[in-house]
């Protein structure tokens, strides 16, 4: 388990602060409108930086996706919904495609958005890129996840925004 010192890591929070607030305080419409190209399940491999989040509850186990959005010399930042981990009341853990497991440490949530950022070891893969600006019509646009317990990935095209 990560030491709940590292939560007050000084080189963790600034990251965290950064990424929560391109996250949690977008610029651009709260939703867009998505034109899927292909169907439901997809043969590709995960995405290296898709992750899949376990926590213990009472008795059973929540399962959920996440993304890994920071890194630093030793700890890794992930983004999931904060509806996965809300009722933990034992340990959480991610799962990388390349079988890499890490102990994980909430750091901050947020219910409004229904966000929470992990704290985890570092893992050898790379973090995705946060967009600094709206997709335009056009952009591509990919979601990925273990929604269903598979790995699942659906692309296509932002097509408007709907406010």
């Amino acid at each position: 388990m990560i030491p709940p010192l590292l939560i007050h890591c000084p080189a963790v929070v600034p990251a965290l602060a950064v990424i929560l607030s391109l996250v949690v305080i977008p610029a651009w419409p709260s939703h867009t409108v998505f034109a899927k190209q292909t169907t439901g399940e997809s043969q590709d491999q995960p995405h290296p930086a898709v992750v899949r989040v376990r926590a213990s509850e009472k008795g059973a186990a929540s399962f959920g996706s996440g993304t890994l959005v920071g890194l630093s010399d030793k700890h890794g930042i992930v983004l999931t919904n904060w509806h996965v981990v809300r009722d933990a009341t034992g340990q959480i853990s991610v799962t990388f495609p390349d079988g890499y497991r890490s102990a994980a440490t909430v750091l901050k949530t947020d219910k409004t958005w229904d966000l929470a950022a992990l704290l985890i070891w570092r893992p050898g893969a790379k973090p995705v890129t946060i967009a600094t600006k709206a997709p335009v019509r056009g952009d591509a646009l990919t979601i990925a996840g273990y929604g269903s317990g598979k790995y699942r990935q659906v692309s296509g095209k932002a097509t408007q925004y709907v406010s």
